[in-house]
């Protein structure tokens, strides 16, 4: 099928399993980017702790700083797309703060 022929349920349900999932992954494996099970080890996540702590301004450069740092090191890892789902993680976290604000 060509791309230039995908409908818009066809895209929808494309991106609903990245968003959900990720790509090349399936239900039942960890999601180390979206749900790392060493960041939620209690009541709260760490990314929820953080906000907390830092308040709304902090937080917000928390999230550009941390999304800087794994677009910068992706290429030096050979994890280096596991880093770029985890920098447009940290970016879709700051666009839903800005359009809550």
């Amino acid at each position: 099928m060509s791309i230039d022929k995908i409908t818009p349920k066809q895209w929808d349900e494309a991106n609903k399993i990245i968003n959900d999932i990720g790509p090349g992954k399936t239900e039942d494996q960890e999601d180390m980017v979206n749900k790392p099970p060493h960041y939620n080890q209690g009541t709260l996540e760490a990314i929820d702790y953080i906000k907390q702590q830092l308040g709304p301004l902090g937080y917000r450069s928390y999230l550009e700083g941390t999304a800087i740092k794994y677009l910068h090191r992706f290429k030096y890892k050979t994890s280096n797309i596991q880093d770029l789902e985890k920098c447009v993680w940290y970016i879709r976290r700051l666009i839903n703060e800005l359009e809550n604000m």
